[in-house]
């Protein structure tokens, strides 16, 4: 999933940056260094972002979350603590998870069924599971799936208690003869 995302996002407009990166942004040591982008893509699916940094001389990159702003803009900093030349670069994705969370709290809010939201949830968290391997990150990915499977499990509760005072209903509206009684 998140590789079909990445094919649809757009990242320009990258600041800062000289004559399209033929000459280095300069700053001292102990200045932060404000990136920004304009990272956008088609539909109305969530974004996230993130930058990666780097002394030219390192192999590792640092990753900085971006912070979006107004008008498909986004924004992160990173301090200049030696001297040297530094190399970074920006990721942008359409974040499924994030897209769901939204999507569910808006239906949530609408007093909406979402077991079938719940479960699209957790094929989310399960497939970042198996990607997360021994992470740390697992444990919060568990943590989530425990309470989704809870909600779950509530709101079949929810329904049955709904449907029986549905049938309640149904029951005194002249149709007796159509639904059989109920149990107990």
């Amino acid at each position: 999933m998140i590789e079909d995302g990445r094919k649809r996002v757009v990242i320009e407009n990258v600041k800062p940056e000289i004559d399209y990166g033929r000459f280095p942004a300069k700053r001292v040591v102990g200045e932060k260094v404000e990136v920004t982008a304009d990272i956008f893509s088609d539909g109305h699916d969530s974004l996230s972002a993130r930058l990666l940094y780097r002394r030219a001389t390192e192999t590792d990159w640092i990753v900085v979350p971006m912070t979006p702003r107004p008008n498909d803009r986004w924004q992160a900093e990173f301090a200049v603590l030696a001297i040297g030349a530094y190399t970074y670069t920006i990721e942008g994705w359409v974040d499924h998870f994030k897209t769901w969370q939204r999507d569910l709290k808006k239906k949530q809010e609408a007093g909406q069924v979402l077991q079938l939201d719940l479960a699209a949830g957790l094929v989310l968290i399960d497939a970042a599971l198996r990607r997360a391997g021994e992470d740390r990150e697992q444990p919060k990915l568990r943590a989530v799936r425990d309470r989704i499977e809870r909600q779950m499990k509530k709101g079949e509760e929810e329904a049955a208690e709904f449907h029986g005072a549905k049938f309640c209903w149904r029951a005194g509206s002249g149709m007796e003869g159509h639904i059989p009684p109920a149990a107990g």
